[in-house]
């Protein structure tokens, strides 16, 4: 709701309903004078209702609420979607439904006409072009970006970034492949789920053999989070079970019961100014205290600061996820972007 202030947009308020009676508009009130007004809400989604009576009886208690219902949805079992210790399991290891199923839903359940009313963007084509997302003809770098079940947490805007610079994404899998792609100019490892996945990639000996060959060779290195994971000598699963890594890194990685420094954060780094960025992670690495070499990251929230991340001439590897268009000149530095190619930000 802070955001929407911030930005004038219009809230849609998605109320969980289950069991619920007339005390929801208290509830939704609440929200209403939390977000500073009415003025301030287009629309109302009650969200898991029993059954269709349960809906309207709902609906009813609503009444008395400037606030529009634009629709009721029961409890849907093809729409649910289990967490796991980072969030919501990742969409690329199971099926959702799809565009059509989610329209047919949408139908069935929803007001769409009041809905386009209130929300007038939703009635823009999805099918537009948008001219911001335009991709180089010629590159000048071509990238290898880890990109499968394990590895997938990639700000889009970061891909789309290194694409305005001249960069050619060649996308891989640690988990599949059997080695990094060939000719290329710089090697990005994104985070991800790789404890999930730590015995396949553990046995997948001839890639974690390039990975290694890889980086030693002084090829320009970006490891976020789970690519440090998978660089480091070994992975110990929260079961006890240590699994060999790449060992570029010196150190385990070990999974932990809590989040480990959870939050904003920000480097302060002398000739480039300040980068800011997110740490989300349910594991530590055994050598940061006596290691640690690249930053001293300082916590948005409290701010205590301590040594992080390890370097060598080539590589970089932190737990901290940068958005790169805001660490421009420090991304490309690291992936040797020259200035010349680097385009205005």
């Amino acid at each position: 709701m802070e955001i929407a202030r911030w930005l004038g947009w219009p809230i849609l308020l998605v109320v969980p309903c289950r069991n619920a009676g007339r005390s929801i508009t208290a509830a939704i009130n609440g929200f209403i004078a939390e977000a500073g007004g009415e003025e301030l809400f287009s629309g109302i989604i009650l969200n898991q209702v029993n059954t269709e009576s349960h809906a309207e009886y709902l609906r009813k208690a609503c009444s008395t609420l400037e606030v529009p219902i634009l629709g009721a949805l029961p409890e849907i079992p093809e729409l649910n979607w289990p967490e796991r210790h980072l969030g919501l399991q990742p969409g690329v290891e199971q099926k959702l439904a799809d565009a059509n199923e989610l329209a047919e839903i949408a139908e069935k359940y929803f007001d769409l006409n009041l809905l386009v009313k209130k929300f007038p963007a939703l009635s823009a084509s999805v099918k537009q072009k948008n001219t911001q997302h335009s991709t180089p003809q010629n590159f000048s770098k071509r990238i290898a970006v880890a990109q499968d079940e394990a590895f997938h947490f990639y700000y889009a805007a970061n891909l789309e970034w290194l694409r305005q610079q001249g960069a050619e994404i060649v996308s891989f899998s640690p988990l599949h492949d059997s080695h990094v792609p060939e000719n290329v100019d710089a090697l990005l490892l994104g985070g991800g789920f790789p404890e999930v996945f730590a015995e396949k990639i553990s046995t997948n000996k001839s890639m974690l053999s390039s990975l290694k060959k890889t980086v030693e060779s002084g090829m320009p290195t970006y490891a976020e989070c789970g690519g440090l994971m998978i660089l480091a000598e070994s992975m110990k699963l929260r079961s006890g079970q240590n699994l060999a890594m790449a060992g570029v890194i010196p150190g385990m990685v070990e999974m932990t019961k809590r989040l480990q420094h959870f939050g904003y954060c920000k480097i302060a780094l002398p000739e480039k100014g300040e980068v800011r960025g997110h740490e989300f992670h349910y594991s530590q690495w055994s050598a940061e205290t006596n290691r640690a070499n690249l930053w001293d990251v300082t916590r948005h929230s409290t701010g205590n600061f301590r040594k992080e991340g390890f370097r060598t001439a080539n590589l970089h590897a932190s737990y901290v996820h940068l958005y790169f268009p805001q660490a421009a000149s420090l991304i490309a530095e690291i992936l040797r972007i020259y200035p010349k190619e680097l385009a205005k930000c």
